[in-house]
Parts: structure tokens; C-alpha cells; sequence
């Protein structure tokens, strides 16, 4: 399978939706399956606990012959969570978040963030998408390319209590061979300079996040 879709019930922006391809499988967590109703769009899958989700869109999972799972209010992990989850199960090539930041709840939206350390341990690419925010989990050895696009700024955020052996090549603040500490802010606000940068970790975990200031079209 190519890639896997899951929408949470977070914000949802309609940029966000665009990012959605005809060949993708799509899993909606619990309030996510409004995003996708709202539009005209159906998802493969529906799971959820479903507090969150006004009745008339579960009639409308059932009118419509979507196969949704109806999960207790009771349960270990998330609604996003269990979405993950099957996402996982599906082997796809890469998975795309949207709907896991925004709302009023920030204990979700940092659980989702957590979350794709979680993911990270799969082997299986995930990216965050929220807006002008895009959110991967990078885990040493590894470089990646990013490119410029629509978003100005890269940031690094270590999980781990040390990133070392970081390299940026591309970028308006190049490091050599760096070390990130958790709690520091030195990855935070660089730029991407060229077309595209190159990060490379050693070793440890962080976020990198590539984010653009609202003005920006």
C-alpha cells in the first residue's frame, strides 16, 4: 500500500485536505470523520469512541456503508492512537497526519506529537501536517533532504536528552558535527537558504518541524 491517511478531530484546514490523493487509504478518528463528511469525501475506515461526534454523521457512516469501528470510552491508547495502529497494520509506504494539532485540547495534540515517536520506532515515514506546520520524527543514523516549498523555517527539537552529530548543510545557520541538548533552543528558527537542505543526526531522536508565518502564501 502507497499511504496510509489518518484525520483526527483536531483542525483541519482545507490546504490540509488538498494533500489528499486519490490512491491514498483514509482512516478518520472519531470527530475526523467530519472534516472528510463535510466535504463530500468518505473515508475507508471510521474509528472511534465517538463522543466527540455529532449522531447524525454515524447515521451517515451507516447510510452511506462505511465500515467503522465503534471503540469504548474506556481503553488504553487514543482514538488517534488505535487509528495509528491500523494504519501500521496495513504496511503502508508512509503515513500522513492531519487533524492532530489545533482545538482546545493541547494534552491531545502534545500526545499526538509523542505519537510519532511511536511511529518512528515502525520504520514507517509519518508526517504531521497542520496548517504551516509540517512535524517528522527523526531517529539517528540518518539524512534527510527536506525541501523549501511553501515553508521558511526548520526547526530541530531533540526527544532524546542529547542529538549529536548534527549537520546542516543548505540552511542559513549551517552546524558541523553539533550536539542538540533537550531543553536548548539551538535548533530552533533556521531557514532553509537553498532550494533544499540536508540534515544529517548521528545519533539521538528529535522533531523536525517545517513551518511558515501565516503571511506567507
Amino acid at each position: 500500500m502507497k499511504r496510509v491517511v489518518v484525520i483526527a478531530g483536531g483542525e483541519v484546514t482545507p490546504e490540509d485536505l488538498h494533500l489528499i490523493r486519490a490512491d491514498d487509504f483514509l482512516i478518520t478518528a472519531d470527530a475526523g470523520v467530519e472534516h472528510l463528511l463535510d466535504r463530500g469525501m468518505r473515508p475507508h475506515l471510521a474509528v472511534g469512541d465517538f463522543d466527540t461526534t455529532k449522531q447524525d454523521y454515524l447515521s451517515q457512516l451507516q447510510e452511506l456503508q462505511i465500515p467503522y469501528r465503534t471503540l469504548p470510552c474506556k481503553k488504553d491508547v487514543t482514538d488517534t492512537h488505535f487509528a495509528l495502529e491500523e494504519a501500521v497494520k496495513l504496511q503502508p509506504s508512509e503515513i500522513l497526519l492531519l487533524g492532530a494539532l489545533g482545538g482546545s485540547r493541547f494534552d491531545h495534540a502534545l500526545a499526538n506529537l509523542y505519537l510519532l515517536e511511536w511511529l518512528a520506532t515502525t520504520s514507517i515515514s509519518c508526517t504531521l501536517v497542520s496548517g504551516k506546520n509540517q512535524v517528522r520524527c527523526l531517529t539517528g543514523p540518518t539524512t534527510v533532504r527536506l525541501t523549501k516549498g511553501d515553508t521558511q523555517y526548520m526547526s530541530l527539537l531533540p526527544c532524546s536528552d542529547q542529538v549529536v552529530g548534527v549537520t546542516l548543510k543548505g540552511f542559513r545557520y549551517p552546524l558541523n558535527d553539533a550536539t542538540l541538548i533537550r531543553g536548548g533552543s539551538l535548533g530552533v528558527s533556521n531557514e532553509i537558504a537553498q532550494e533544499s537542505g540536508e540534515i544529517t543526526i548521528r545519533l539521538g531522536k528529535c522533531f523536525c518541524i517545517q513551518s511558515a508565518d501565516l503571511q506567507l502564501s
